[in-house]
């Protein structure tokens, strides 16, 4: 009898993923590589080795809706800042009748500005499509590098599939029905095939 192929969670979070995520060039179409900074908070640098392109801003970008009264005076108080770069959630306004200046919470949203927006997963600093991701029935399958795609693709033959000394919720335990189901572990596994050639 042949032994089942065993999995071990190694207890990783989508977090140890995503130092470097494979997109979809804004420019090109080609592959690109989203790389996080090394400092903390400082984002992410997109570059593309087929047209060279290198970009550090954001493309994330924010309305800025803010509808209230003055807390002095009541007189009405509307802001409007459309496709900022950066999402404000508290104005300093100076009321235009009594010229008394408070903070007020504003609404933000948030509006992806990538050329490229026609598929369900992008990557969270610049809002390109990844480039591992296919549909799969109803659903897709995506992975943000190829060490994530190795990981999950090992979760998916595996017959036996245990889980260590966790302390939270692992990727795996999080991952939809569809991967974890047998019933899909060749199809999904024939998908990562040509993934791992792209």
């Amino acid at each position: 009898m042949r032994t089942p192929l065993r999995f071990n969670d190694e207890n990783l979070r989508l977090s140890d993923f995503v130092d470097e995520i494979l997109v979809e060039c804004p420019k090109c179409s080609k592959k690109a590589v989203v790389r996080k900074n090394k400092k903390p908070k400082t984002g992410a640098t997109l570059t593309c080795p087929e047209c060279h392109y290198r970009t550090r801003d954001n493309m994330m970008r924010y309305d800025i809706h803010l509808k209230a009264y003055c807390n002095a005076c009541a007189h009405p108080i509307v802001v409007n800042k459309f496709l900022q770069k950066k999402p404000v959630y508290e104005l300093s306004i100076v009321c235009p009748k009594c010229k008394t200046e408070e903070n007020y919470q504003a609404k933000v949203t948030k509006l992806n500005c990538s050329a490229v927006t026609n598929r369900s997963y992008t990557d969270p600093w610049f809002g390109c499509e990844l480039w591992l991701q296919y549909s799969f029935k109803s659903d897709v399958f995506w992975a943000n590098n190829y060490e994530h795609l190795d990981y999950m693709k090992r979760y998916i033959q595996a017959g036996l599939r245990e889980r260590f000394n966790r302390e939270f919720y692992t990727m795996v335990e999080k991952l939809p029905t569809f991967i974890k189901s047998a019933k899909n572990r060749d199809k999904l596994l024939k998908l990562i095939d040509r993934m791992e050639k792209k």
